[in-house]
């Protein structure tokens, strides 16, 4: 395993973490809203969240670094591949499911390549 590999795995470990802590709360808080409405930003000519979001999580530069780069890799594949016909406006509900999906993708890999992980 190289280095960047394992220190990206340690990030999306970080990033699994988080994810168990806060998106509950946010997903009840987004449900008990009255608006059946999607939630949705507009677009930023240069997309801040990444940066946002790997500082938020962490303190130490290159796992900061690792975790912007996975969060920039995210929004750049939703953007392009799931959502292409939104140009104006991002939708986060749909943003947000495809982040959970790939990094759950991600762990189940990592549980099939390595027989020490289980999800007993």
């Amino acid at each position: 395993m190289t280095q960047s590999r394992s220190g990206l795995h340690g990030a999306q470990r970080h990033l699994d973490a988080t994810l168990r802590q806060t998106l509950p709360a946010m997903l009840l808080r987004a449900s008990a809203s009255d608006s059946d409405e999607p939630l949705q930003v507009e677009r930023a000519a240069m997309a801040s969240a990444p940066t946002q979001m790997a500082a938020a999580q962490s303190a130490d530069p290159t796992t900061r670094a690792q975790l912007e780069a996975l969060y920039a890799r995210c929004l750049q594949t939703y953007r392009s591949a799931i959502r292409p016909q939104d140009t104006a406006w991002d939708d986060v509900g749909a943003a947000v499911a495809l982040f959970v999906a790939v990094n759950l993708l991600t762990d189940l890999a990592y549980a099939k390549a390595d027989p020490r992980v289980s999800y007993e």
